[in-house]
């Protein structure tokens, strides 16, 4: 037997219009034969029966060697499917069947109750999608403003999380509004509403495509943040570095015949490009030290602004997620340096300037005073700042 295939779109409340697209298949020579996945329903080729189907909305059924469903096989009845709240079942090739042994369409209060159950579970499952990637992200530093702003992949998980989200209201504000629609209609006595094909069909087509939306978002969010925190780590060139919007060990005159080792992280998104240095100090062999500087240029001064609060609040919670970071938590207070935002604060390994001017934002750690004029005025000049007052 030839076979095609079909998008078995309904739901529980629509069952009506499942019944009406099943007899029409019917009348054409297509005997339903599986339901794959829920959606994709298989038809076989049969023009030498009488092809009746029948849609019961209930979940009565609940497999094929369940008592009622060989009550409806002894009246000529086979089950083929049982999806979103409503049993499908189809007669045997060359067998008329009996009238269904049911009278569920007198019960539309069980309906009701079931469909609630479906949603809640629906809602429930997608909730704790949802609590699971943000006890994930979040309790890895991942859903960081710092992060978030300074890193595509998390910016694109981010409009992707709040797409899903609209649309999902939207979908349940949808559903909610049919639900009321059968209550009311059930309550004055005319039964459940008989509504058109392609509304039926796309409401139910837009839950699958929710759903997939959902997962991929998920999925896509747990590769960004892998992705995003496994930068790699270069070897810096110092004379390139000097030309630069960066400061150096010695530009804080801190060598003093000291060695050192440079490292540097390089990025860029939509809304801030950024520079990362690490320089490793060493004298005699021995660990003396570290000179860290982080250069942020914002596309804008309120997301500067933005980033500068998110670093402020990372560095006093002994978090931030950025190179070679180990220190934990600085005490930082405001200070009036000639910045437009400036905080300092002192560590185990020595001093740390967090500062913004303009649409720049810059974090400078190093086992030196920071605040001296002489090194204020070489990080105007080494940072290329505008603004500075005359």
């Amino acid at each position: 037997m030839s076979g095609a295939w079909g998008l078995f779109a309904y739901d529980a409340l629509d069952y009506t219009a499942a019944q009406q697209w099943l007899d029409r298949k019917a009348a054409q020579g297509w005997r339903l034969k599986k339901l794959y996945f829920g959606l994709l329903a298989r038809f076989e080729r049969d023009e030498t029966s009488v092809i009746l189907c029948c849609v019961a909305p209930q979940g009565y059924v609940q497999g094929e060697e369940a008592d009622s469903c060989r009550l409806c096989a002894g009246t000529g009845w086979d089950w083929v499917a049982g999806v979103r709240g409503m049993d499908l079942f189809v007669s045997p090739p060359g067998v008329f069947p009996l009238p269904f042994p049911s009278d569920t369409a007198l019960e539309p209060d069980g309906l009701f109750r079931r469909v609630r159950r479906r949603w809640t579970a629906s809602a429930l499952l997608i909730l704790s999608l949802f609590a699971l990637l943000g006890c994930v992200l979040w309790g890895t530093g991942g859903m960081r403003w710092s992060v978030l702003l300074t890193s595509d992949r998390m910016l694109c998980g981010l409009a992707f999380a709040a797409v899903d989200v609209g649309l999902l209201a939207a979908a349940a504000l949808s559903h909610i509004h049919v639900y009321i629609r059968c209550r009311r209609s059930v309550a004055k006595g005319d039964g459940l509403p008989v509504r058109p094909q392609r509304p039926v069909r796309a409401r139910v087509l837009l839950d699958y495509a929710l759903m997939l939306l959902v997962w991929l978002t998920c999925f896509g969010s747990a590769l960004a943040w892998i992705g995003g925190n496994s930068l790699p780590v270069e070897r810096a060139d110092r004379e390139e570095l000097r030309r630069e919007p960066v400061v150096l060990a010695e530009d804080l005159k801190i060598r003093d015949g000291r060695t050192s080792s440079l490292s540097v992280q390089e990025g860029a998104s939509l809304l801030v490009s950024w520079r990362r240095t690490c320089e490793v100090l060493r004298k005699d062999g021995a660990l003396t030290g570290q000179v860290r500087c982080e250069v942020y240029r914002c596309r804008s001064v309120r997301i500067a602004r933005l980033l500068a609060g998110a670093l402020y609040r990372e560095e006093r919670e002994g978090r931030p997620r950025r190179l070679l970071e180990r220190h934990g938590a600085l005490e930082l207070t405001e200070a009036a340096l000639g910045f437009d935002q400036a905080w300092t604060g002192d560590g185990p390994d020595g001093s740390c300037l967090l500062l913004r001017q303009g649409t720049t934002v810059a974090v400078l750690e190093a086992p030196a005073e920071l605040t001296g004029a002489d090194t204020l005025e070489k990080l105007w000049t080494r940072l290329q700042l505008e603004g500075k007052a005359a």
